[in-house]
């Protein structure tokens, strides 16, 4: 009996050694297919180009058109919209009927189109405002008598350019 307990003892010897060998194979196989796959992510991740930081601008250069609208856009947005309307509210009397102001930011000049009830009034307005410091040319470019009217006001138009920094 003692023969068969060492020969069953030996058999089982034998298989726990075999069990234990593929245990280790396969320990090493997930060891392996786990640093193949870490150096895959790795390789993933440098192969990955970095983000652009948030407002980052485009690479990609703008097109004549899209570049100069954009300058446009911000000249319009640059215009010293306070200093002007303070000169022209400070210049224009009661008599004097503004119709439009019209900036030309490119330009540093402001059209303006307005009524007078006679040619005096017409000329006293460009006077008042050849006057404000804010303004450094001002010229009557054009006036007509609006002949549909029933009080046939002067129609007129100005044009002052404005000075690039106020006085």
């Amino acid at each position: 009996m003692a023969r068969r307990t060492m020969w069953v003892q030996g058999i089982v010897l034998m298989i726990g050694t075999v069990v234990l060998a593929l245990l280790a194979w396969k320990c090493l196989e997930f060891e392996k297919s786990g640093s193949l796959q870490k150096l895959q992510i790795q390789e993933l991740i440098a192969s990955l180009k970095p983000a652009a930081p948030l407002g980052a601008t485009p690479q990609t250069p703008l097109s004549r058109a899209t570049t100069q609208a954009k300058n446009s856009a911000i000249q319009k947005l640059n215009v010293p919209w306070r200093d002007l309307l303070n000169a022209v509210e400070r210049a224009t009397p009661k008599n004097i009927a503004l119709l439009s102001l019209d900036p030309d930011a490119s330009n540093s000049m402001l059209v303006v189109v307005g009524e007078a009830g006679n040619p005096d009034s017409m000329l006293n307005y460009v006077n008042r405002l050849k006057e404000q410091d804010f303004f450094s040319d001002v010229r009557l470019v054009m006036h007509e008598i609006n002949q549909q009217d029933p009080f046939a006001p002067y129609r007129f138009q100005i044009e002052a350019h404005w000075r690039e920094t106020p006085p």
